[in-house]
């Protein structure tokens, strides 16, 4: 590689001002370095453990058949772990979750919930985003250096009736000061120009919030990250950013859909059971549940890391 690699054609620059050549690219500082960071997001980087049992962001495709099959072929299951570009993609969405609840809807008055205070170290207000601490009078935002103080703290959702957990992204204010879960997600450029309706698993998500905190709305807020807003180039040669590429949707109780996954989840948790108490699990206890999947390559099924063994039997 040498310079024009780097900055294109200059008519200034001949071959003959180019420096020595530079390092192999395995013994180059800037290809050490992203091979180095690609390693180190795949077998280094060390996220928070997440709590054991069903989650409600995995509710819809809760199937009791999983963990019978689980038990039965362990030995011929193998999960992959996430690629470099897998955990990026969560950490991307774990950060702009950070940018919606605090610095925008925080901020903007409408996201109902418990707050911390960071210099107290604790929960100090539970409401609407306090402009101070209640307890140390600390700024929300200290504009100084930009640091912000006070940040929202996700609701733990557990339902001990049905056994599942999870955490809710926040509680919304209409203007009328009605209540709703509110629900973020970041979705890829060619997922969201074909968006009209929330995604259905995402529905089954904020059902399970609806049915443990007592709602009966909810919203569910899509952004694009692959490009914030449309883009339009003016008369004069500059570019103009417009519409930003948000999606939202409102979600309302529909007991019909929340009694099927219910089902769901006590037959995963008859499973479960059934893993712990028998000595082996055979083909007749697995057929004993009906698959979820329709067919092989259905979402359902795309996502699941025992198909094949599930269709096979």
């Amino acid at each position: 590689m040498d310079l024009l690699d780097v900055f294109g054609e200059d008519e200034d620059y001949t071959t003959e001002d180019a420096p020595t050549k530079p390092e192999e690219p395995e013994k180059n500082i800037a290809h050490e370095f992203r091979a180095d960071l690609l390693d180190w997001l795949v077998a280094g980087k060390i996220d928070p453990p997440r709590a054991g049992g069903l989650h409600c962001s995995s509710l819809w495709k809760t199937c009791a058949r999983v963990p019978l099959l689980e038990a039965k072929y362990a030995a011929y299951i193998r999960i992959e772990p996430n690629s470099a570009g897998q955990q990026m993609t969560y950490d991307v969405g774990h950060a702009l979750h950070d940018l919606i609840q605090n610095k925008y809807v925080g901020p903007f008055g409408r996201l109902w919930g418990e707050w911390k205070c960071l210099p107290c170290r604790e929960i100090t207000h539970k409401g609407l985003m306090p402009k101070a601490c209640p307890k140390c009078e600390a700024p929300w935002r200290d504009d100084a250096d930009g640091i912000q103080n006070i940040v929202y703290s996700e609701m733990f959702v557990k339902d001990d009736t049905l056994d599942y957990c999870g955490h809710c992204d926040g509680i919304l204010l209409s203007r009328r000061g009605k209540k709703a879960v509110f629900e973020f997600k970041t979705i890829s450029k060619s997922q969201y120009g074909g968006l009209r309706a929330p995604k259905p698993e995402h529905v089954i998500q904020v059902h399970a919030y609806m049915a443990s905190l007592g709602l009966d709305e909810a919203v569910i807020l899509y952004w694009d990250k692959g490009s914030q807003a449309d883009w339009r180039k003016l008369s004069d040669g500059t570019w103009s950013c417009t519409n930003p590429h948000l999606k939202v949707f409102g979600v309302q109780f529909d007991s019909t859909i929340w009694g099927g996954v219910s089902v769901r989840i006590r037959d995963y948790h008859k499973a479960e059971d059934m893993v712990k108490r028998l000595p082996t699990i055979e083909i007749e206890h697995i057929n004993q549940f009906t698959k979820i999947c329709s067919h092989k390559k259905c979402d359902l099924a795309c996502d699941c890391h025992v198909r094949d063994l599930c269709f096979a039997i």
